[in-house]
């Protein structure tokens, strides 16, 4: 394995973060913040999380993960660590056991500045019940891949009037803890080597900024950014009566689910469901095969239909049932 200081901007380090499975890059990268930014998880409907007209007007860049997650603002002050390791070196099963296993990093280095910091549930990770950082965990080309973050200082305000949630983690200032960069993330990559073993410092090889910038036409498109892929799935509802539009929102030890339903009421039947959310999905695209199960679904076999998908298909949902799916589509019971 390797470890990188990226001097890239912050959304090169993202790219990068997604072109190391791609070509078989085992790695740790550190990389401080020097442009505001949020980004978002690929489920996540960008309008319920922040205003991108606001963005557009104070400067802050958008960015969309290929893994699902919560929000993550990010502004200067903010250091960002990622490591990419090949799957066959996890020997666990559990997905929360791994990402705290490829965070322990963030975690041992926070705990060596006197912080009792825990996994709370899937990619949340605080102290004394407040949250300190948030995770995401991706699977992909043989690898897992996991991003975390720490922040020394208060996000900005002009990023945060851009905001529509304030479920922000908090920072070392704001619990006593100041902490010199270097210092921090010498420990982070001392604690890196303790665990995965020796990584000398290296450059980004040319390759890997290859892949890095082939995949930025897809990542930095509006298109992905914006919307991630979701109007692909959407539905236009049919033109007659009867239509009820329904759906809502559940929150969940995974995340929180958003359901946006089109129901007939008169054949008691799904016409349509989008589903969105902060939540993780492994694979990702397994979020279309709950929605195509449900499409055209009765009513009476709106359970047993999310039930076979998590009996026949190769779905994970971390801290999400089939229960919890059912909750949030807020079905009429007639």
């Amino acid at each position: 394995m390797k470890s990188y200081r990226s001097a890239q901007s912050w959304t090169q380090s993202w790219l990068l973060f997604h072109a190391m499975p791609r070509i078989g890059v085992e790695g740790v990268m550190l990389a401080w913040a020097n442009e505001a930014l949020c980004c978002l998880g690929v489920h996540q409907e960008i309008e319920r999380s922040l205003d991108p007209g606001a963005c557009a007007a104070e400067g802050i860049v958008l960015l969309r993960r290929e893994c699902g997650g919560p929000l993550l603002p990010m502004d200067e002050g903010t250091l960002l660590y990622t490591i990419t390791v090949e799957r066959s070196r996890i020997t666990q099963s559990d997905r929360k056991t791994i990402l705290a296993e490829l965070l322990r990093p963030l975690l041992q280095t926070c705990r060596a500045l006197g912080l009792e910091v825990e996994h709370s549930t899937f990619g949340h990770f605080a102290t004394k019940g407040l949250s300190l950082f948030r995770g995401t965990l991706m699977e992909s080309y043989g690898f897992f891949s996991a991003a975390g973050y720490l922040q020394l200082r208060p996000l900005s305000k002009r990023l945060q009037a851009t905001l529509h949630t304030k479920a922000l983690s908090l920072t070392l200032s704001e619990i006593g803890i100041r902490a010199e960069r270097e210092a921090l993330a010498r420990h982070i990559q001392a604690e890196a080597a303790l665990q995965f073993g020796a990584m000398p410092l290296a450059e980004i090889e040319p390759a890997l900024r290859q892949e890095a910038e082939a995949i930025a036409i897809r990542m930095l498109s509006p298109a992905w950014v914006l919307d991630g892929g979701r109007s692909t799935r959407r539905k236009s509802p049919l033109a007659h009566t009867g239509i009820l539009p329904t759906g809502g929102r559940h929150s969940t030890e995974g995340g929180t689910i958003y359901a946006s339903v089109q129901y007939d009421e008169d054949a008691r039947r799904i016409l349509s469901v989008v589903l969105s959310g902060d939540f993780f999905v492994f694979p990702p695209d397994g979020l279309s095969w709950l929605e195509n199960a449900l499409e055209n679904c009765p009513r009476d076999e709106v359970e047993a239909a999310i039930r076979r998908v998590y009996s026949f298909m190769p779905l994970e949902t971390p801290g999400i049932s089939a229960e919890d799916w059912l909750i949030a589509l807020n079905l009429p019971d007639f």
